[in-house]
């Protein structure tokens, strides 16, 4: 609802043409009046009359130049949206999220594990505090905007003929002359091994936006949960799927 009163000005405004204009009721007069003068009042109502047969099929370009106007005042005073989507598996076994902004603004977008359960629902024990994610194009914070979205690679599978693992793309901060660094890290989920010693587990993952500057403040969450089950037939794979 504190979006609605801006939008609904800023159509009107736009709607008038006059969005731009600290005047906008003097140019409204003028433009009125200039219009009048041009044509004579009993030429516009010759003029009006003349049409009468024709003001719905008139009326249907009006109509949908105000809807037209109202969708784009909209979508200036909409608000950041997280829009996020599991992707299928890449060629090296990464699971990834898609994730952008599916409003207005600009926004800085970090994920998260948050939390490791097994089927049962208890808690593995392998996240003790959100470990954060770094996306496949960037270690930073991804900046999102328009129809830019980041890829955030949630779970990785490396299967072989000897080892089969799990692990998820972790930062890990460390400290240069005083300053925080982010460097790529990494951390192993479920026990190695053949398929027959792992076991289904569930992945809770928050996906955050923040305000553009640097150390923004948070905006608004997004949680997502996902099963990642090991397949050993027709051949050893791992299925990954959104709950």
């Amino acid at each position: 609802m504190t979006q609605l009163r801006p939008f609904l000005q800023d159509w009107w405004n736009s709607i008038l043409w006059v969005k731009n204009s600290p005047d906008k009721w003097e140019v409204m007069v003028r433009r009125i009046g200039a219009l009048l003068l041009l044509l004579g009042l009993p030429s516009i109502t010759i003029w009006l009359e003349a049409l009468r047969p024709w003001a719905v099929y008139l009326a249907m370009p009006l109509v949908g130049y105000v809807f037209w106007k109202g969708g784009q005042s909209w979508q200036r005073n909409l608000g950041p949206i997280i829009v996020a989507e599991l992707l299928k598996p890449d060629p090296n076994g990464d699971f990834h999220v898609k994730v952008r902004n599916g409003g207005g603004d600009v926004v800085n977008c970090r994920t998260f594990l948050d939390n490791v359960t097994d089927s049962q629902g208890n808690r593995t024990g392998e996240i003790t505090s959100p470990a954060e994610i770094y996306w496949s194009q960037t270690l930073k914070p991804m900046r999102l905007f328009g129809n830019k979205a980041g890829l955030a690679p949630v779970v990785s599978a490396e299967t072989s003929t000897s080892t089969h693992r799990l692990w998820v793309r972790t930062i890990v901060t460390q400290f240069s002359e005083g300053k925080p660094v982010r460097i790529a890290g990494g951390m192993t989920l479920g026990k190695m091994g053949t398929f027959e010693k792992q076991r289904e587990s569930y992945l809770t993952i928050r996906i955050v936006f923040y305000t553009p500057e640097e150390n923004g403040i948070e905006l608004m969450d997004k949680v997502l949960s996902f099963s990642v089950k090991p397949c050993p037939e027709p051949s050893p794979h791992y299925e990954v799927t959104a709950i």
